[in-house]
C-alpha cells in the first residue's frame, strides 16, 4: 500500500481523481485510504472528501475529543456522539460518529411493528453489519434500484470509516474469533479480484469507528413525548417506514420511532410529502436486504448473495 500522511488531506482534487494508490473499493462503495501518523487508518466517501480537513483524526478523535466533547446520543444500545467540528478556515460540520459493533453478540429485541412474513430465527441470527458492509447497504439503498423508482429512501449521508491505530484483546471488544471469521470470509468474497495493495481488510484487534453527517431534525419518538405526534399517528409512520423499506428491497432489525427524523417547515409544522410525513431514516447496523432483492440482484452479483446467506 502506498504511504500516505494525514498531509495527503491537503490535495485539492476531486474525489474522482483521487491517485490509484488511495482509491479502494469494498461492497460497492469508493474510498479515498488514508493512512495516519499513528497508524489509523481513515477511509474517506465521496461524501465525506469535501469535508477531509475536519474529518482528519487529529480533529476528532484524538485525545478522545468525541466522546469528551460531544453529545452522548441515548436511547439505544451502541456508542453513538453528536459532535460539531470547525477547523480554521474550514466550513462547519456536525458530525454523528458511532462505534462500529460488528463480531459483537446482538442484543436484539424484535419489534411488534416489523413487516409480516419475515424468514423464522431471523432474531437468533441476526449480526450488526461491518462498517463496510454497512456503507455498502446504504449506499445501494440510495441508489434506488429495485422497487417503485419514485419512492427514494432518505438517510443520513456515510461520511468515513476510522480503523484507529490502538489493539484490544478480543473481551475488550466484544468479539469472538468465530463471528469475525464470518466477516473476513465477506470481506475476502468482495475483493476476491482486487489487488493486494488496494485490497480493504478488517483487523480482529481494532476498533472501528464510522462518521455521518447529523440530520437536522426532530426523531419521532421524541415528538411522541412531546405530545406532538399521538400514538397512532407513531404508529402508522412506524409502519409505513418498513413498508416503504421493503418495497425497495430492505429490512431494519431493530427499526423504531427513534430512527426516524422528521423536520419543520419554516411555520413549525412538520414537514410532509403527498399528505404523509416526511422522514429521513438514521441506523443502519442491522439493515439488510430482502430475499426479494437478492433474487433480483443475484444474476448479476452473486457475490452478494453468496456472502449474505453465508452469514
Amino acid at each position: 500500500m502506498v504511504k500516505f500522511s494525514e498531509i495527503s488531506l491537503d490535495v485539492d482534487i476531486p474525489f474522482e481523481r483521487v491517485p490509484p494508490g488511495m482509491h479502494v473499493r469494498a461492497f460497492g462503495v469508493d474510498y479515498a485510504r488514508i493512512p495516519d501518523s499513528q497508524g489509523g487508518l481513515l477511509y474517506l466517501t465521496k461524501y465525506g472528501w469535501p469535508w477531509r480537513q475536519s474529518l482528519r483524526p487529529g480533529v476528532w478523535f484524538a485525545e478522545g475529543r468525541y466522546h469528551r466533547e460531544g453529545q452522548r446520543l441515548r436511547g439505544g444500545t451502541g456508542t453513538v456522539y453528536r459532535l460539531q467540528v470547525s477547523e480554521p478556515g474550514e466550513p462547519r460540520v456536525e458530525l454523528v460518529v458511532k462505534v462500529s459493533r460488528f463480531a459483537e453478540y446482538v442484543p436484539l429485541f424484535m419489534p411488534s411493528t416489523l413487516p409480516p412474513n419475515l424468514p423464522p430465527n431471523l432474531a437468533e441470527e441476526a449480526v450488526f453489519n461491518s462498517p463496510f458492509e454497512e456503507f455498502g447497504l446504504i449506499e445501494d439503498m440510495r441508489r434506488s434500484r429495485f422497487g417503485p423508482p419514485e419512492l427514494r429512501m432518505l438517510t443520513k449521508r456515510p461520511l468515513a470509516i476510522y480503523s484507529s491505530p490502538r489493539r484490544y484483546k478480543l473481551w475488550q471488544l466484544g468479539r469472538t474469533e468465530g463471528r469475525f471469521h464470518d466477516y473476513d470470509l465477506a470481506l475476502q468474497a468482495d475483493q476476491k479480484d482486487v489487488d493486494d495493495e488496494e485490497r480493504v481488510s478488517l483487523d480482529i484487534e481494532r476498533q472501528y469507528i464510522m462518521l455521518f453527517g447529523w440530520v437536522r431534525g426532530e426523531n419521532a419518538e421524541d415528538l411522541e413525548i412531546a405530545g406532538e405526534l399521538s400514538r397512532e399517528e407513531v404508529e402508522e409512520l412506524t409502519s409505513r417506514v418498513n413498508d416503504e423499506l421493503d418495497q425497495k428491497g430492505f429490512r431494519i432489525l431493530d427499526n423504531k420511532p427513534k430512527h426516524f427524523i422528521l423536520r419543520r417547515r419554516p411555520d413549525g409544522t412538520l414537514a410532509r410529502r403527498k399528505g404523509k410525513l416526511a422522514y429521513v431514516q438514521v441506523d443502519f447496523e442491522l439493515l439488510q436486504r430482502t430475499e426479494a432483492y437478492r433474487r433480483h440482484i443475484s444474476h448479476y452479483d452473486p457475490s452478494v448473495v453468496l456472502h449474505e446467506e453465508s452469514r
